[in-house]
């Protein structure tokens, strides 16, 4: 009687253990590498977790750079936001770069239809599993002049 009762709690503890290390697996957050947060269910528990002001090296500053993640999907991708909202601080540039290996996604000319706002005044990055590592945003906004600025890591 002693030995089943023992089977059976060793049993449900391996199943309790087994369901933690699958929902705590980063191989989960890997299947969000290169998805557009707009659209996917990850940007509704995305939170802007650094950020930094868009500058130059004799002043002017516009925008914003945003690190944006997702507590959901454990997955973070950039935002840049033109200073304006008009075309003269249009398609900003964004980067998002994962330290522990170095990888890095950009908005470009390929990607702005997907990636941008209709007014292209605010463009984003892909999202990059950020499950156990850490990221930072990098941003450029050509105001006549080219501003950039970048986030810390998280």
């Amino acid at each position: 009687m002693k030995l089943a009762a023992f089977r059976k709690a060793i049993g449900v503890a391996v199943i309790v253990c087994g369901a933690l290390i699958v929902t705590a697996s980063p191989a989960a957050a890997a299947t969000y590498d290169n998805v557009n947060p707009e659209g996917s269910a990850c940007q509704n528990t995305a939170t802007t977790v650094r950020s930094a002001v868009p500058h130059n090296n004799i002043g002017d500053h516009a925008g914003l750079v945003e690190l944006r993640y997702s507590t959901a999907c454990r997955t973070v991708w950039a935002r840049v936001t033109g200073g304006k909202g008009d075309r003269d601080h249009a398609d900003p540039h964004a980067k998002i770069h994962r330290n522990s290996d170095g990888k890095t996604l950009e908005n470009t000319s390929a990607n702005r239809a997907t990636h941008c706002n209709s007014l292209r005044t605010v463009c984003w990055t892909s999202m990059l599993n950020d499950a156990g590592v850490t990221s930072y945003a990098w941003g450029g906004i050509d105001v006549l002049v080219f501003l950039q600025a970048q986030t810390s890591s998280f």
